[in-house]
């Protein structure tokens, strides 16, 4: 198999492209169901959820997040204004030249966007508006020479955490405390930054 480079400069495991990576777990740190918080909140509660977030730890707020879009019918209204006013958007794409290469890359792209998984994959990744981040996991169809992208897997955020060194860059929840990196070509990653800095402090969830 031809060997390509990364965005790291580091070649490719293509055997980790075919795998299942950020799957929930029936016993396990990655589990698919929500024990919610909501209830019972206070002052002093709440302090503590936003001051762990602030450390790089968000489950707790990012369950709050998705509790705070199905129990205050204001906050989930405008959300969802904003998620259908950008899903109703056109998607345009135009290439980088006239170039042959050029033009059939974006020929290859407007395909990619054209099959019916591209809209599921933005309404998921729009789930970043809310929480500062949304992540979705590829899953290639390796049948023909050139794979493409046959599934798009929405990953629950709190399956994920921000490295300790730069608050930046996430990696997965495996019970370790560094976490495990992400794939080349595996995730696609939407950050919505209504501010600068960390990202779990750029979504609307932090100012509501």
């Amino acid at each position: 198999m031809t060997k390509l480079l990364g965005p790291d400069g580091n070649p490719i495991d293509f055997t980790r492209l075919t795998e299942e990576t950020a799957a929930p777990e029936m016993a396990g740190i990655r589990s698919a169901w929500m024990d919610g918080i909501a209830a019972g909140m206070t002052p002093r509660k709440l302090a503590a959820i936003l001051k762990a977030a602030d450390m790089g730890d968000g489950h707790d707020y990012l369950t709050m997040a998705e509790e705070m879009e199905e129990l205050e019918p204001q906050y989930g209204t405008v959300l969802g204004v904003r998620k259908r006013a950008i899903q109703g958007l056109e998607i345009q794409i135009t290439a980088s030249s006239d170039a042959a290469e050029d033009v059939a890359l974006a020929d290859e792209v407007r395909t990619l966007f054209d099959a019916p998984t591209m809209a599921d994959l933005v309404g998921d990744l729009l789930d970043a508006l809310g929480k500062g981040y949304a992540i979705c996991e590829i899953m290639w169809e390796t049948a023909a020479n050139r794979w493409t992208p046959r599934e798009y897997i929405w990953r629950d955020p709190r399956h994920f955490h921000f490295d300790r060194l730069t608050g930046r860059h996430l990696r997965l929840r495996d019970g370790t405390l560094d976490g495990a990196d992400l794939p080349a070509f595996k995730f696609v990653i939407q950050r919505f930054r209504l501010k600068s800095g960390m990202p779990l402090r750029g979504g609307l969830a932090r100012f509501a």
